[in-house]
Formats: C-alpha cells, sequence, structure tokens
C-alpha cells in the first residue's frame, strides 16, 4: 500500500513535472523554449482542471497517468502524450493481418522447423 498521502503525492508530481519543464532540452535545439512552455502550461492546466477531484480511485488514476507521462517525456524525449492506439491506413493497417501474416510466417521457418514442403513457399 502506498506510504504517501495523495495529496502529498500530487504536489510532488507537480513540483517534478515543472522541474522536468524547466530543464527540459528538446532534441532540435531550435524547440527547447517552446516545448519547455508547452510542458509547463499543459500541467497547470491539466492540475488546475482536476484540483477538484475528491474521489481518490480518480485521483490515483490520475496521478498513474502523470507518471506515466513523465517516464515517457524522459525515455522518449517528447515533451507531448503517445498515443495508445494506431490511427487507421497506417503501415500496420488490417489488411496485412490475414494472408500477408501466413506469408510471413512461412519465409521465417528456420532450419529447426524442419524442411519445406512443396507447398509451403
Amino acid at each position: 500500500m502506498n506510504t504517501v498521502p495523495q495529496s502529498i503525492r500530487v504536489i510532488q508530481l507537480y513540483r517534478q513535472i515543472l522541474k522536468l519543464g524547466k530543464n527540459w532540452k528538446a532534441k532540435e535545439e531550435t524547440n527547447t523554449v517552446v516545448e519547455r512552455q508547452q510542458i509547463i502550461t499543459e500541467a497547470r492546466q491539466a492540475f488546475r482542471e482536476h484540483q477538484q477531484e475528491k474521489d481518490p480511485i480518480v485521483i490515483g488514476k490520475l496521478i498513474y497517468q502523470a507518471e506515466q507521462r513523465i517516464v515517457q517525456a524522459e525515455h522518449y524525449g517528447i515533451p507531448h502524450a503517445r498515443p495508445e492506439y494506431l490511427p487507421p491506413d497506417t503501415a500496420y493497417s488490417v489488411r496485412t493481418k490475414t494472408q500477408n501474416f501466413h506469408k510471413m510466417s512461412r519465409k521465417r521457418r528456420t532450419e529447426r522447423d524442419g524442411p519445406l514442403r512443396k507447398g509451403d513457399n
């Protein structure tokens, strides 16, 4: 069980995000100032939007989301949220599912799988 009260954890997260924004270095040096401002503005807006929240379950989910965003920002070096889905008509479209998958899997057979039969090509 988490020993730190949620209100203290929220304040810690807010300070951590502001510190991240203050020390942010963009991948392209010319975007550093803009990205820093985006991080700080988004943090202020999100925290003010949810400051009246009283439900501990909702607060816990918001804390988890904030922690995820911090890890993603530090790991990937991007200040915005990563989408959790792929939009339609991308390289990983549904069309590649069935028949293309079977063709690719046949090509990946190794020697340990045994020799290819005549109909497997």
